[in-house]
């Protein structure tokens, strides 16, 4: 009797027999679930300049996810920009961070209500938005970088290309804009929805 590469063969009468191959079990390789972490902010060279925070909001449509990067820049630069104003709270005064925006890195950022529909009628289909948002763009965990930063508040809003002030509303309430689709007569909508206005005047002479 010979063994001859799984097959055994009788020598005398020749009968050959194939053995049953014993297979190894494959291991199975779970992937690791990866718990994204929370955003760090890069401290500010305080002792350098008028330096601030601007949020890179890349392009994205519909509901794909917001995805955001953070850049240093100093204003003595005159850095272009967008400054948006909004209401941290919602009208049932929920102001509680419950939504969450990507950044490149992997990290992510727990925002309102109203910040995430801020940046997500503010995103453009097709380039990114570099805009100055006051829960994003300042650390809210760094009591001294914060204290500075809101010290700078009447400059960065007196140097953007345009500010952004957010007006949420929710319905039934009455659209007096013909151009919206939830005025009279349009498709309406039903999620709550937010109005932007483009204008330095307004800002200005509220922060003046």
């Amino acid at each position: 009797m010979r063994k001859f590469d799984g097959v055994r063969c009788c020598l005398a009468c020749g009968e050959a027999v194939f053995e049953e191959q014993q297979i190894a079990p494959t291991a199975i390789r779970l992937k690791p679930t990866v718990i994204p972490v929370e955003y760090q902010h890069t401290r500010l060279h305080l002792g350098l300049g008028k330096e601030i925070c601007l949020v890179v909001l890349l392009p994205g449509r519909d509901l794909e996810p917001l995805q955001c990067e953070i850049k240093h820049v100093y204003l003595d630069d005159k850095p272009v920009f967008e400054a948006v104003s909004y209401t941290w709270a919602g009208e049932d005064g929920d102001d509680s961070k419950s939504r969450t925006i990507q950044f490149t890195n992997g990290a992510i950022m727990h925002v309102t209500i109203n910040c995430e529909a801020a940046l997500l009628q503010l995103r453009h289909p097709s380039r990114e938005r570099r805009l100055w948002i006051d829960a994003i763009c300042i650390n809210q965990t760094d009591v001294t970088e914060r204290n500075r930063q809101v010290g700078l508040i009447d400059q960065i809003f007196s140097a953007p290309q345009s500010v952004v002030i957010s007006i949420p509303y929710a319905k039934p309430s009455i659209c007096t804009n013909v151009f919206c689709p939830c005025s009279p007569g349009s498709n309406g909508l039903t999620k709550t929805s937010t109005h932007f206005t483009n204008t330095n005047s307004i800002a200005r002479s509220k922060h003046s």
